[in-house]
C-alpha cells in the first residue's frame, strides 16, 4: 500500500545515505505522499515535517533534494487544516520553503515560490490562516533581507 511505501521511504531517509540516493528516495516519497489519504497525511504530519526538514537540511548543497523536498512539503502542508499552521512543525516547513524562495538555484527558487503562491491563494478558513502566517513570515524575511543589503 502507499502507506507502507511511505513508511519504508521515511525509514530509509532516517539512515545516512549519499546525495544521489537521498534525492531518489525523496523523489519517490514526493509521489507516494501525493496518493496517501488526507487522514494519514494529517496524522503523520509531525514525523513527515521532521524527516523532510532534516533531510533537506542535511543535503542543502543538493538542488535535487531541495526540489523534491519542497514537493513533499507542498503535499504535506496542503493536506493540513488551519490549526496545523500554528504548530512548530509547520513553522519549520514554512521556514524551509521561505529560505528556498530566495535560493540562487533557479529551479529550487521557482519550486519554493510556486508553493508559496499556492498557499497564499488558498480558500476558506485554512487559506485565511495560511495567509496570516505567511504574511507575517514574508514581512520578516523581507526585512531581514533588505537589512542585509
Amino acid at each position: 500500500t502507499a502507506s507502507a511505501h511511505a513508511a519504508a521511504l521515511m525509514g530509509s531517509l532516517s539512515q545516512t545515505q549519499d546525495e544521489d540516493t537521498t534525492a531518489a528516495v525523496v523523489y519517490v516519497l514526493s509521489h507516494t505522499l501525493s496518493v496517501l489519504p488526507l487522514v494519514v497525511l494529517r496524522s503523520k504530519f509531525a514525523p513527515l515535517a521532521e524527516i523532510i526538514t532534516t533531510t533537506v537540511g542535511k543535503h542543502e548543497a543538493s538542488a535535487a533534494v531541495a526540489r523534491h523536498g519542497l514537493q513533499c512539503a507542498y503535499v504535506v502542508i496542503g493536506s493540513q487544516e488551519g490549526a496545523a499552521w500554528k504548530t512548530p512543525q509547520m513553522a519549520s516547513l514554512v521556514e524551509m520553503t521561505l529560505s528556498h524562495a530566495i535560493d540562487p538555484r533557479p529551479k529550487v527558487r521557482k519550486a519554493a515560490q510556486q508553493n508559496l503562491v499556492e498557499f497564499m491563494s488558498g480558500e476558506g478558513e485554512t487559506g485565511a490562516v495560511a495567509r496570516g502566517v505567511l504574511e507575517t513570515r514574508l514581512v520578516a524575511l523581507c526585512t531581514k533581507t533588505f537589512k542585509a543589503c
